[in-house]
């Protein structure tokens, strides 16, 4: 992973988690796991509706929470060594992959 920014200037859930698991997929294979537990976790919340469109109140309930910390983790384990994945340490709605401080 380079370093750098994800998302920036937002702390809303919904444009977090859509950002978040939209880079995670785009990560392939070595992340498949962490994926599939995050995509089963949201359709067995009801992230979608019958129809397939996006539960926009799914947001603002627990289960979005639990979501948002499990990219969190799966992400900072795709972070390259001496890189974590988290907000940026002097703005904290920038979210991305930041050099680790000894």
């Amino acid at each position: 992973m380079d370093k750098g920014t994800l998302i920036s200037g937002t702390l809303r859930t919904e444009d977090l988690i859509e950002c978040f698991k939209d880079y995670l997929d785009s990560l392939g294979r070595r992340y498949a796991s962490e994926w599939n537990a995050i995509v089963d976790v949201m359709n067995e919340t009801g992230y979608t509706d019958a129809t397939g469109e996006i539960n926009e109140a799914w947001y603002d309930t627990d289960a979005a929470c639990e979501v948002l910390e499990m990219l969190f983790d799966a992400l900072d384990s795709a972070a390259s060594d001496g890189y974590y994945f988290g907000a940026h340490p002097g703005d904290g709605s920038d979210f991305g992959y930041w050099e680790c401080e000894d």
